[in-house]
């Protein structure tokens, strides 16, 4: 059950990183990140829900610290998301490509993406320490 829900994070994370690499943003609106967003919900959701009833041992841990440094560049990318979104209104191409966009013009959809991307990053890591702290209780009740 560990392997599988280490396994669906991979993917996850590999679908809604993938769409924060947009080529273009036609009218300021970033409709990759709408794509990584849809495409990346299920594979959290499976994840979650694998992670939940796991117990993953210290080779467990191992297998998933890369993803956990890229969980974390992930939530450090969508914290920057947020400051530019919301706090100063640009649009998120802005931060994709670096270069002013003008506002944001994508409505809610656009102030949704970068709590999606904070979240599911640290949600992600939380249950991969859930799953591991289950094992470690498990293991000294056995003691």
């Amino acid at each position: 059950m560990a392997a599988v829900g280490i396994a669906f994070l991979y993917l996850a994370w590999f679908l809604s990183w993938f769409g924060t690499f947009a080529t273009t943003c036609t009218g300021s609106d970033p409709k990759s990140l709408a794509g990584g967003l849809v495409l990346s919900v299920g594979p959290y959701l499976v994840s979650f829900a694998c992670l939940r009833f796991a117990r993953i041992n210290p080779l467990g841990l191992i297998v998933a610290l890369p993803l956990m440094l890229l969980l974390v560049r992930q939530a450090y990318w969508g914290a920057q998301l947020f400051i530019v979104v919301t706090v100063n209104g640009r649009s998120a191409c802005s931060h994709m490509f670096g270069e002013e966009f003008g506002p944001s013009q994508g409505g809610w959809l656009e102030q949704v993406y970068a709590p999606y991307y904070l979240f599911v990053s640290l949600g992600a890591i939380a249950a991969l320490g859930y799953a591991h702290w289950c094992h470690w209780q498990e293991r000294q009740s056995t003691a």
